[in-house]
């Protein structure tokens, strides 16, 4: 009994004071609060990834969703508490002061509270609400969230990026254009037009142009003429179907030197689905392309003569054969041989014998057609296979041969000039002769020739057509 006249002599001591309290101070507090959790949210985003030592708000930054949600909750209990100040002062003034005439301002307060904390919960169970089987996005603190392995831009291979969210921060932004910039691999981005809309600081060393003049171009300004058609065919069908594409185009510097690239060009597609760019990865492989033609030629050119050696000549002998079975297409093949050639040797050297050699190894290549085979089959003996030749242009193109050569003279060891004749037997094919049947035929034809007196041209047909004992492979 005593504590109540004490109570209400204190209230209205301080009923004046917690009116103005109620009224407004609590305006000021609102608006300081609200302007201080917005420059802190968004200082956060902007500035943290300058601070090192901070790196919970380089963490934030990466995460929006959760950087978010501390502040929706921040800016939620900040309000809540203030409401619960004011109610205090309103349950301490004994009553909600006039409603009508706009002094209440708790009721405002509390709704704000209401309605943050229903964002809040939403915010924090929408993930929950998604269909299974829903991706996430790269770059969310959500479980299950999926990182892109690191990418090895100097292998010249890329993975395809077409699925790819990249995270919206402006620090991932900049560290990901950073590491294109100056990737060791020439990297180009074309619109899905084909005109050029990046390129990096590799790819300007590797072509010597400059960034201007290659913007807004087309890529086929670096071609050097000797890529077929139908791999720009193969490469376009592809890419254009979301699929990537990896091959070797030989392209041209702008000093108008000729390189070699080995390029994987993959699509990008845009959040509705399409196509929108494309991205080329390049590599300079010329030095390699270099080294694999010098292997080529240890394998499959003769080092004396420069045209085919016995395994590639081989080798290109039975693809004909096949083509001419398969296709029921006319194929001769005739079998070369130098006369007296150990004469040569032994008379003039080993020099002169090289020499006679080339001689009829450059006449033969020369005068036959490109999709013609010649080639070394063994010491001074010679190899043509002729696709789609009748026997009667075998023996034309044969004698044409044999008198080119007996027209062209070599100097021996005395400085004297030296004849050079061949003998020359050949065969046609037949429907189900192997490789090695043809070359027995047209050895035993070459064989025919030397016995008549050499320097002529014997075809199979111009005896008994059986095979001499040996290996003739």
């Amino acid at each position: 009994m005593l504590a109540q006249p004490r109570f209400r002599s204190h209230m209205a001591v301080v009923a004046p004071h917690l009116e103005r309290v109620r009224v407004k101070v609590p305006v000021r507090c609102r608006e300081i609060i609200y302007l201080a959790s917005l420059a802190a949210y968004l200082l956060s985003l902007r500035y943290a990834h300058g601070f090192s030592s901070f790196s919970g708000f380089q963490g934030l930054m990466a995460f929006p969703r959760k950087s978010l949600t501390i502040f929706l909750v921040a800016a939620f209990v900040l309000l809540t508490a203030v409401g619960l100040w004011m109610l205090d002062g309103v349950f301490a003034a004994d009553g909600f002061g006039d409603a009508a005439g706009g002094g209440n301002i708790f009721v405002p307060f509390f709704g704000l509270s209401i309605v943050l904390l229903a964002v809040v919960v939403a915010w924090a169970v929408w993930p929950l609400l998604r269909p299974a089987g829903a991706s996430p996005h790269i770059g969310s603190d959500e479980p299950g969230t999926v990182f892109p392995r690191p990418v090895d831009l100097s292998s010249g291979e890329i993975p395809d990026f077409s699925h790819v969210e990249i995270p919206v921060s402006e620090y991932a932004l900049e560290t990901y254009k950073a590491a294109v910039d100056h990737a060791p691999a020439a990297i180009m981005i074309t619109n899905n037009r084909g005109r050029i809309e990046y390129v990096n600081e590799a790819f300007l060393k590797t072509s010597g142009y400059s960034r201007r003049e290659i913007l807004g171009r087309s890529p086929a300004m670096f071609g050097a003429g000797h890529t077929r058609s139908e791999v720009y065919a193969d490469l376009w069908q592809t890419i254009l179907s979301g699929r990537v594409w990896r091959g070797e185009v030989c392209n041209r510097r702008k000093s108008g030197e000729e390189y070699w690239e080995n390029m994987a060009i993959s699509p990008l597609r845009d959040r509705f689905g399409r196509v929108s760019h494309f991205v080329a990865v390049r590599e300079d492989i010329t030095e390699r392309k270099g080294r694999e033609d010098g292997l080529r030629q240890l394998a499959q050119v003769d080092a004396l003569t420069g045209i085919a050696n016995r395994r590639h000549l081989i080798e290109r002998a039975e693809q004909e054969r096949r083509r001419a079975e398969r296709f029921g297409q006319p194929l001769a093949l005739l079998m070369v041989d130098i006369d007296y050639f150990k004469t040569i040797n032994d008379e003039h050297g080993h020099a002169v014998g090289d020499q006679a050699i080339r001689m009829v190894a450059q006449t033969c290549a020369v005068s036959v057609r490109e999709i013609d085979v010649v080639g070394r089959y063994g010491g001074e003996e010679f190899v043509i296979v002729l696709p789609g030749t009748l026997p009667e242009g075998a023996r034309e193109l044969a004698d044409r041969l044999r008198q080119q050569i007996a027209a062209i003279e070599i100097v021996g060891a005395d400085g004297a000039p030296i004849g050079v004749t061949v003998s020359i037997g050949f065969a046609a094919f037949e429907s189900g002769d192997e490789l090695e049947q043809l070359l027995a035929a047209a050895d035993a034809a070459l064989y025919r020739a030397k016995s008549l007196g050499r320097n002529c041209v014997v075809a199979v047909t111009d005896f008994l057509r059986r095979e001499p004992p040996g290996d003739v492979q």
